[in-house]
């Protein structure tokens, strides 16, 4: 089949039309120019169905504002469809001039990506259709020299078009995908940074949740320890990442910290860190409040109904009981006799307090300020005014902006709950004195040592920096170059570069040149192969290292760059040769690391015996029940390390498990 330039034309206006719709749903029409429009109109397209439409560009950037204002954990819970009605409710708040015009530039760069996508489809799709014509001319022309027809020559045309199309589309389709991660996670984020922006200022505080699985880069740029992806993340001021634009154009080594992501797969999400609170590695946040010097309590912005004497500011100033200090709780006063034991002292005598009777009491103490709180709350609450109706999320938002203002500012709801951090702490104590009497119990009836958790972790600290250091030292994947700098007959086909020339004489016709090819095949001396995703087929001298590749395209082929020198003129299929030597590993691609897989393999042979005589029966220490789930668990996670870092197979896996059993 061969197309004519009016065909190829109305095929590229599809593609045109299509990309136009496109723009319309998730950008909007003032996207389009008059001429777009124009295009659509004459196709039938009903414009107005796409006006004041928000697209899943602007569902992410709104959704990014939600979501920082009412909090991950609140957000997490609400479906797609829940956040849609919402949307349709009225109740979000209007954007603000600042904000608008954030979300105009990230619509701008994906209509900048859409596009400059469609350009390069419509192009490879033009250059592939010519090319498809180009080679069926050839076979037409020699088919009436031969005054023949031969219906497969005619459909191999076909059959090559068809392929050709196949291997671009994978390329289009990998390229969206790039540009849909990157845009979508860039508005997210932006709205993120928009709803920071103005609820704190350009001088707030704001730190990246890094994942695991998070890129070396994306470690380096916002953790404090790029080793460990649980450590403290790095603070930066909103208005520096503000300034630092995106990394688009930059090379790697230059990136900088930035609200869009990183690279295209980047998924670090921004967070706004509230002041006075330290890292809890634990939950991954900033939740551990710092100790704040309490000042004479003052009462800002609502007028509530809360007096404060000299005793309670007194009380309040307290910090964790010191040994020998009397506290007053509910029923009288205690005292502390000793780190973790309590003595209620009556009429001047003092009777020791068993401690889960202290824990009880410290407990109630707590729910006491617990619901001063809440009184606190609900008269803070009642002395609002505001525009949104309560149970709305509209309403939702706006309280908890306003409630959290209050606890920042309001010294005595600060030093209220100081308190109960300290009452936390004392219940903590005595527990931890608690466990350790019990585990003495224990250890005097088995006889020996016993391990918890924390021991465990100890021991497992040392096991676990084998593999931190396999991963640090050894990358696991690498440029083609950098993982196989040596090109083999088994590889040439990765990433290389080189020139073919080509063995033809000036005259030789196609049926000639597929004669030639038959017999080098037939020849025995050669291992002949096809490429899998082309008609290109290959014969490899295993003696000398020749190369010969008998194909119609040249130039880029797949991961490589082979061009071609030949004198033939029959402008289809050639032969060309290039031996092994010749061919240079290029500095591009992904590529797998063998080295990566060994030492992670021996990595696990010294730490998997470890483990297992850390849970087998010894005379010299036993671990609880808890401590051996940790175990199973760490255990878990070097297999999961072996099977999907390392590349093992399932039965490498299945092997090491029953080896390893009792773990």
């Amino acid at each position: 089949m061969i197309f004519t330039q009016g065909q190829i034309q109305d095929i590229l206006s599809i593609l045109k039309r299509y990309e136009l719709i496109f723009i319309a749903d998730q950008l909007g029409v003032d996207f389009l120019s008059q001429s777009d429009k124009d295009i659509l109109i004459a196709s039938g397209i009903n414009l107005d169905k796409y006006t004041n439409k928000k697209g899943i560009v602007e569902h992410a950037f709104l959704w990014g504002i939600l979501a920082e204002a009412i909090g991950d954990a609140r957000a997490k819970k609400m479906t797609y469809d829940q956040f849609q009605k919402f949307l349709a409710s009225g109740n979000f708040i209007p954007l603000t001039e600042e904000e608008e015009f954030a979300l105009q530039q990230v619509k701008n760069r994906a209509y900048t990506d859409i596009t400059s996508l469609g350009s390069r489809m419509r192009t490879a799709s033009s250059n592939i259709i010519i090319r498809g014509n180009t080679r069926q001319q050839v076979i037409v022309q020699n088919i009436i020299k031969q005054k023949t027809i031969k219906a497969v020559e005619l459909r191999y045309g076909a059959r090559t078009l068809a392929s050709d199309f196949g291997n671009a589309t994978k390329d289009w389709e990998r390229d969206w995908l790039r540009i849909a991660y990157y845009l979508l996670h860039e508005a997210y984020n932006v709205g993120r940074s928009q709803s920071i922006l103005k609820n704190h200022g350009a001088d707030a505080e704001v730190y990246f949740d890094v994942y695991p699985g998070a890129c070396e880069r994306c470690r380096e740029l916002y953790l404090t320890d790029p080793d460990d992806v649980n450590s403290e993340p790095i603070i930066f001021k909103l208005k520096d990442l503000i300034a630092n634009g995106n990394n688009i154009g930059r090379k790697a080594a230059d990136w900088l910290p930035t609200i869009a992501p990183t690279h295209p797969y980047c998924r670090c999400t921004i967070n706004y860190k509230k002041p006075g609170y330290d890292w809890n590695p634990e939950l991954r946040a900033f939740t551990i409040p710092k100790k704040i010097k309490p000042k004479n309590p003052k009462l800002q912005g609502v007028k509530l109904n809360i007096r404060i004497s000299k005793a309670v500011e007194d009380e309040l100033n307290k910090a964790v009981a010191a040994i020998g200090e009397i506290r007053q709780w509910g029923d009288g006063m205690y005292k502390k006799i000793a780190e973790g034991k309590w003595a209620k002292v009556t009429n001047g005598k003092e009777k020791v307090v068993a401690g889960s009777g202290m824990i009880k009491k410290l407990q109630e103490e707590f729910q006491n300020k617990n619901e001063s709180l809440s009184k606190i709350k609900r008269e803070f609450e009642d002395s609002l005014e505001s525009k949104f109706p309560r149970g709305t999320v509209a309403y939702n938002v706006f309280f908890q902006k306003a409630w959290q203002d209050e606890q920042d500012r309001n010294e005595f709801i600060k030093k209220l709950k100081e308190e109960q951090s300290d009452l936390n702490k004392e219940v903590y104590e005595i527990k931890r004195l608690l466990d350790k009497e019990a585990k003495l119990k224990r250890e005097a009836k088995a006889g020996k040592k016993e391990m918890d958790v924390p021991e465990v972790q100890e021991a497992l600290k040392d096991m676990k920096s084998i593999f931190y250091k396999v991963e640090k030292e050894i990358p696991r994947s690498g440029t083609g170059k950098q993982i196989m700098p040596d090109v083999t007959i088994d590889d040439y086909f990765y990433d290389t570069e080189t020139v073919f020339r080509s063995v033809l004489r000036k005259d030789e016709k196609w049926n000639e040149i597929e004669e030639r090819w038959k017999k080098m095949i037939d020849s025995k001396k050669y291992d002949w192969h096809r490429s899998p995703k082309s008609s290109s087929e290959y014969l490899i001298d295993k003696e000398t290292g020749d190369i010969y590749r008998y194909a119609d395209h040249w130039g880029k082929v797949a991961s490589c760059d082979w061009d071609l020198i030949s004198k033939n003129e029959g402008g289809g299929y050639n032969i060309a040769k290039s031996n092994i030597k010749n061919f240079v590993r290029k500095d591009s691609g992904v590529y797998f690391n063998p080295q990566y897989r060994i030492k992670i393999v021996e990595a696990a042979n010294i730490v998997l015996p470890r483990l297992k005589n850390l849970v087998s029966e010894n005379k010299d220490f036993y671990l609880t029940e808890k401590a051996r789930k940790e175990v199973a668990i760490i255990a878990g996670n070097f297999f999961n390390t072996l099977k999907h870092s390392a590349d093992l197979s399932m039965e490498e896996i299945d092997r090491l498990k029953k080896e390893y059993y009792a773990i």
